[in-house]
Formats: structure tokens, C-alpha cells, sequence
């Protein structure tokens, strides 16, 4: 809320420099800052995590819906020669029933939905990420929604924000520097005396640790992710020289082969 030009309105408004204000406002800044960082930090962890579960999903899916399938099918091949071995032979036979699960199963398969992935990547071009980092973090300490106490100013903060987290993402240096570029007018604070300036200030700075708090527990959280640790053993891994999705994909293949084996002891008979 109090920050680059509004700082400098204070101080202005406050008739000079005052030591209780500018320290004060260190103080906020500071904060900002912690918190640009934090969203950043956030932020990739995030796009990191997703670029990971997709390629989880690319190469482990096909191997967990085979098995699933298999088991369904092991599971209606066993009730079927259980049926057989009680009904055999009896003219009072009841008809034979698929589970729900089964029926399920098949109209599943027969619609043809599968995933299709494009063979060839297009690789963007080489970005300094050192520098995108730098531009994120400066326009969210200017434009978070959650520095500003201002419904209205939210409002606009949001929208603005969503154009950068969306820049960030793809990556896109030049539409970041762009954002910045643009001009933004929140609106003009309301002329205060110093009593109630300084207590503002002060309202300002627990606000925004009580915001630091939260991002910090979202942090912690995402850190004791499994899915996190397993992009990380991933990742390390990769640094190893494994593959490890590649080798996940090895002991499905395996559970696979059990499972038809088991299966053709059924469709044998």
C-alpha cells in the first residue's frame, strides 16, 4: 500500500523527513520485498511440479490403465469360472452379469478416448532466467492484490497480476517488460495527520507479516508434498544419469506380465 511514489507523497505530505516514518517505511518495504520473493518461489514450484506430474502422467498412465484393466478383467474371469463350477451343467442355471465396474469399463474403451501427444517439441528460445526472475519479483512487490487494503485497487492489482503470473509462466521477458511499461494510477490516499499516518503504517507492517506468515505455511506445505519429493528424486535422478519414471515404467511392465499370466491361466480352461 505504501510504496515507491506513495512513500515519497508521505514523506512530502509529512513536511520532510521524519525518522519514526522513514523507518517505518523500510520496514514495509522489506516486507514487500519478502513477499515478492515468497510468490516467486511459490510460483515455480508450482510450474515445476506441473511440468512434472504431466510427464508422469505422459508415460506412467498407459501402464496404470492396463493394470486396472487387468485386474477388472481377472476379477470378472474369476466370477465367471466360479459361476461355472456351481452352475456347470444345471438347466437352472441364472444368466451370467459383468459388474457395473466392468460395464463401465467397456463403454470406456469403446468411445476411443485416449490421450494424444505430439511427437515433436518446439523448443522456445533460450531465456535469462536470472532476469525474468528480477522482473517477476519487482512487478509483484508493485502490483500484488494482497499489498493493498483497497477493494478497488484489489481489483485492478488482480487483473494486472494475472498478466504477469501468466508472463512468468510462458516465460515471456518482453510482455513482462511491457507490464511494467504500462501506466497504473491507484487511487490517492486519503490526507491523514501524522498520528494516524504512523498508526496506518504500523497496521501496514502486521498486515503484511500476518500475509508473509501464510505464504510461508503454503510454502512449507508444498515442500512436504509427495509429489514434491518425487520430482525431486526425479530430478536427482536425472543428475545420475536415471531415468527414473523409466524405471517405475519397468516394474508396471513387470506387474503387467503377472497379471496376464494370471489372467490366460482363467482363459485357458
Amino acid at each position: 500500500m505504501f510504496e515507491g511514489r506513495r512513500r515519497g507523497a508521505l514523506r512530502r505530505a509529512m513536511g520532510g523527513s521524519d525518522p519514526t516514518v522513514e523507518n517505518l517505511l523500510e520496514k514495509i518495504a522489506a516486507r514487500q520485498e519478502r513477499i515478492a520473493a515468497l510468490e516467486l518461489e511459490l510460483f515455480d514450484i508450482r510450474a515445476s511440479l506441473e511440468v512434472f506430474r504431466v510427464e508422469r502422467e505422459r508415460r506412467l498412465s498407459p501402464y496404470l490403465t492396463r493394470i486396472a484393466r487387468l485386474e477388472k478383467e481377472i476379477e470378472t474371469a474369476r466370477r465367471q469360472a466360479d459361476y461355472h463350477a456351481t452352475w456347470k451343467g444345471r438347466e437352472d442355471a441364472p444368466d451370467f452379469y459383468t459388474t457395473p465396474a466392468e460395464q463401465f469399463r467397456k463403454a470406456w474403451t469403446s468411445t476411443g478416448r485416449r490421450a494424444k501427444f505430439s511427437g515433436a517439441v518446439r523448443q522456445p528460445p533460450p531465456v535469462d532466467m536470472e532476469e525474468l526472475r528480477r522482473l517477476y519479483r519487482s512487478l509483484a512487490k508493485r502490483f500484488h492484490p494482497d499489498l493493498t487494503t483497497d477493494p478497488a485497487e484489489k481489483i485492478q492489482r488482480q487483473e494486472k497480476m494475472a498478466k504477469i503470473n501468466q508472463a512468468y509462466m510462458e516465460q515471456n521477458q518482453e510482455q513482462l517488460l511491457v507490464l511494467a511499461d504500462e501506466p497504473y494510477r491507484p487511487g490517492v490516499p486519503q490526507e491523514l495527520s501524522r498520528e494516524h499516518q504512523v498508526l496506518g503504517l504500523y497496521e501496514e507492517i502486521n498486515r503484511l507479516d500476518e500475509l508473509i506468515l501464510q505464504l510461508q505455511n503454503q510454502l512449507n506445505e508444498l515442500n512436504s508434498s509427495d509429489d514434491l519429493h518425487l520430482a525431486l528424486e526425479f530430478s536427482l535422478a536425472q543428475h545420475e544419469g536415471r531415468d527414473l519414471l523409466g524405471e517405475y515404467a519397468a516394474y508396471y511392465e513387470g506387474q503387467i506380465r503377472t497379471l496376464e499370466q494370471e489372467l490366460s491361466k482363467y482363459t485357458k480352461r
